[in-house]
């Protein structure tokens, strides 16, 4: 009776030993080269087409997730992004390139994602997509 559980631990351990060996291997071996591993997301916004490759060198994302029919979290964290946007000089807040990106695309279309970030800044940019386009 006692060896099953001794088994089963002495599994669980070399499977959590092989697991990280794998992981470790990948970061090791990983692309050095400093350059982000993927390609460009490129999605719909009320803007045009919108893609990170577009900002300059010196520009800031600030990109969050949500959907227009969110009732609370998503409206306050547009809130907090725009109070803190204005807590910036305006060298500063020009720099900053403000970013929603929409959950639900089936509901959020351009037109939908233009009038709920109409309350909150005039130039955010709010990106759509198909699902599983990014």
């Amino acid at each position: 009776m006692t060896r099953k559980p001794l088994w089963l631990g002495a599994g669980l351990v070399a499977v959590l030993l092989i697991a990280s060996g794998i992981g470790l291997y990948q970061y090791a071996f990983a692309p050095q080269d400093g350059e982000p591993v993927g390609g460009p997301v490129e999605l719909p916004s009320t803007q045009g087409d919108f893609s990170l490759t577009q900002l300059d060198d010196d520009q800031i994302a600030i990109i969050s997730f949500g959907y227009t029919y969110c009732p609370d979290i998503c409206p306050m964290t547009q809130s907090v992004k725009r109070q803190a946007l204005a807590q910036l000089p305006e060298e500063q807040r020009e720099r900053v390139v403000p970013v929603m990106i929409t959950v639900d695309p089936e509901r959020d279309t351009i037109e939908r994602m233009q009038e709920y970030m109409g309350f909150f800044r005039r130039s955010v940019y709010r990106c759509s997509g198909q699902p599983g386009a990014a």
